[in-house]
């Protein structure tokens, strides 16, 4: 219910289009999915998850999510 609750929180302050990588076995062989905010598979999300939640500048290239730290994309 957690990952519930944070979802709805952040979909206040958040568009729900904000990119989001969600990667389960992170250390072993890797499952990993992009999605955002409105769509994420909160069932797809358990302990051995790790959610990273873009920001306002985070943008989708491929398969990998990218934030612009002072330089173009």
């Amino acid at each position: 219910d957690q990952i519930a609750l944070a979802r709805s929180i952040l979909l206040k302050h958040r568009d729900g289009t904000t990119p989001v990588a969600i990667v389960r076995n992170a250390g072993q062989a890797p499952q990993k999915a992009l999605t955002d905010l409105e769509n994420m598979p909160l069932e797809a999300i358990d302990m051995r998850t790790t959610v990273i939640i873009g920001n306002s500048q985070t943008v989708r290239l491929g398969e990998m999510l990218v934030t612009a730290r002072g330089y173009r994309i």
